[in-house]
């Protein structure tokens, strides 16, 4: 499809500029809500860095293995998104794929929830869901392992010759896990959401 095309070129283009202005750490974000969180998080960096790759991750992932300027690149997001990646899958249109409520179920068994949390995790009707339930049976290791499982899944599709990391933050920008090749200061708590700032809808 043309805006397909388009909207690929526009990646390849930002990343380009990004790596012509010295940039060598790439930050990935899905929108444009998700993009602000993580510049807040990611203060340090020059705001070219921060690319919004849309959908199409497996696509941008492929792409900056064709750089060999490029020396990490992080992917923040929320939960929902996270989870498909820690699927393995990377087209993240909802159309695309949906997020597995067992997978996600069977994760939280692996970070010490018991019989009956798993059982009412795999009802859960969205990944947000999930999150819920977990941020109130105090699983928050959950978001790490995810976070953890993103990046195997991530370096596995591409080969990566980059480091790669990824920062999970919850709908008001908090960080509930990172994982992978962690920057210096990111900790699940930490707020990525600017003084006065509203979370919009874009993610």
């Amino acid at each position: 499809m043309a805006s397909t095309s388009a909207y690929q070129a526009s990646v390849a283009q930002s990343m380009g500029m990004a790596l012509n202005q010295g940039c060598t750490h790439l930050v990935f974000t899905t929108g444009g809500r998700s993009e602000r969180f993580a510049r807040a998080i990611l203060e340090e960096l020059d705001e070219v860095a921060f690319i919004q790759i849309g959908e199409f991750l497996g696509w941008s992932l492929k792409e900056a293995t064709g750089h060999p300027a490029v020396a990490k690149v992080t992917v923040a997001g929320m939960v929902g998104k996270l989870a498909k990646i820690a699927q393995g899958r990377f087209e993240l249109h909802r159309n695309h794929s949906q997020v597995d409520p067992v997978f996600l179920a069977g994760v939280a068994a692996g970070c010490g929830a018991g019989p009956d949390v798993v059982a009412e995790l795999e009802q859960a009707n969205t990944a947000r869901h999930f999150q819920e339930l977990c941020r109130r049976s105090g699983l928050t290791g959950v978001f790490r392992r995810l976070c953890e499982l993103c990046c195997t899944a991530m370096q596995a599709y591409v080969a990566a010759p980059f480091a790669i990391e990824t920062i999970m933050t919850d709908f008001d920008g908090t960080v509930l896990g990172v994982g992978g090749a962690a920057g210096a200061g990111v900790r699940p708590g930490r707020s990525g959401r600017r003084p006065g700032g509203h979370p919009g809808r874009s993610r």
